[in-house]
């Protein structure tokens, strides 16, 4: 008698409207029993429309659900690996500090050319870095350096925010930088975020020649080891 009843029970949800899969999670019943008793049941093509779309909003949450489950998933791991990363370099011993300064110069510095010694970056930490690495190892003068911003010209308007930003990062004076240098291009060069665009800065040290010599000394024994 249950069992008949289940089954009229099903056959009416089926009725109105209701798919498979939620008349068997209602009753708790299998999904290929409450087919078998729905079988010869014909839904109209409202009802039919409705499932579909009901099915589309089911999938659409489900995957909006998955994508925040690896969102969390994502932030969480990097935070770990972050941490995990900062723990490996610990506090700089000066020949730490001399190593990375070094490798940083040998990608971005002055080697060829003249014998100036400069270096150039968009990244204010690297610079503020090869400031302190100039200043720390080889005694360099704060008032030794001299500093050049190189700007698309798109953005010559900031040309004066550009300028603190620079400054004030360095914690320099504005008589060390020489006239900025404004890049031209056909079309104006469109940026991610314009308002945090500063540029690229040249650092170069005064009478560096002695300097850019024991420094290329460190290169090359370096890339020849």
């Amino acid at each position: 008698m249950a069992y008949s009843l289940e089954k009229m029970r099903a056959r009416k949800m089926r009725e109105n409207g209701m798919s498979i899969r939620d008349i068997s999670q209602e009753l708790k019943i299998n999904k290929s029993t409450v087919s078998y008793w729905c079988r010869n049941i014909e839904l109209s093509e409202r009802q039919r429309k409705n499932l579909i779309l009901k099915q589309r909003k089911a999938g659409l949450r489900a995957l909006l659900l998955a994508t925040e489950k690896k969102k969390i998933h994502r932030t969480k791991e990097t935070k770990i690996l972050k941490k995990e990363g900062e723990e490996m370099v610990g506090k700089l011993s000066p020949r730490d500090l001399f190593c990375v300064g070094l490798g940083l110069y040998c990608g971005e510095g002055y080697k060829s050319g003249n014998e100036e010694v400069g270096f150039t970056n968009s990244d204010v930490r690297i610079i503020r870095f090869m400031k302190k690495w100039f200043e720390k190892i080889y005694g360099i003068k704060k008032e030794d350096f001299i500093f050049r911003v190189s700007l698309n010209i798109s953005h010559k308007k900031r040309e004066k925010e550009v300028m603190k930003f620079w400054i004030d990062s360095l914690n320099v004076f504005e008589n060390q930088f020489s006239k900025t240098s404004f890049i031209k291009t056909e079309k104006k060069k469109i940026y991610k975020d314009g308002k945090k665009y500063y540029g690229t800065l040249r650092m170069k040290v005064r009478k560096g020649t002695k300097l850019r010599r024991k420094i290329m000394g460190s290169v090359g024994e370096v890339l020849s080891s």
